[in-house]
């Protein structure tokens, strides 16, 4: 079976720069609101976790807690959970319809990669055709939702994590309905050869349920 891509054009542009900040949570909530990010999603040694802007500040699973005494909102689903740590965080994402913020560590320290669709000053763009392409994310059943998270499980083994966003689900595994959106940009070489440049992430979705 052949999967038809359209390419569709677009107006953005691509800067990458050497992080100057300390990699710290204020940091990232600085960056995310000057992207107008909604979402984080990183890659540390200790595991995967999302994260989510909400009125200028960022929540991830690990700060979830009851604002008035300060305990944990989910005790009873202690599940391993990754940390937002400078010392083991190795990728991150922060991302949104309009622009993503892309770090990483390297072996001259964090570098960050930022593409938006806001124009230059000079309105000029450097990327222009794009795919975007769905990737079904894992997460059959949903548990507990707290602070605009919902504990979610997979498979028969029973694979958990806090997806960013209040939903309910209830489908098998052939149904997933939790979709990241990915726009891949495409570069033409002198000779006509056209390849993918680079990719971003975009939104999460969550599809309707199937009639």
């Amino acid at each position: 079976m052949t999967h038809k891509r359209t390419i569709v054009t677009v107006a953005e542009y691509m800067t990458v720069d050497k992080w100057s900040d300390v990699l710290t949570h204020a940091a990232l909530e600085k960056e995310a609101q000057s992207i107008q990010a909604q979402w984080l999603l990183a890659h540390a040694d200790d595991g995967l976790f999302w994260g989510r802007i909400t009125k200028g500040r960022l929540i991830v699973p690990e700060v979830i807690e009851d604002v008035a005494t300060a305990d944990p909102i989910m005790p009873e689903y202690k599940f391993d959970i990754a940390k937002l740590n400078e010392t083991t965080l190795q990728q991150l994402w922060l991302f949104g319809p309009v622009s993503e913020a892309f770090l990483w560590r390297s072996e001259h320290g964090w570098q960050i990669r930022r593409i938006t669709n806001q124009q230059r000053p000079d309105g000029s763009t450097s990327l222009t055709q794009a795919i975007n392409e769905d990737y079904l994310l894992y997460g059959t059943q949903s548990e507990k939702t707290k602070q605009g998270f919902t504990v979610v499980r997979d498979g028969q083994q029973g694979l958990r994590y806090a997806f960013p966003d209040v939903l309910t689900l209830d489908t098998k595994e052939t149904e997933r309905r939790l979709k990241l959106k990915v726009r891949h940009y495409l570069s033409t070489t002198d000779d006509g050869f056209v390849s993918i440049g680079a990719s971003r992430l975009v939104t999460l979705e969550i599809k309707p349920n199937a009639k």
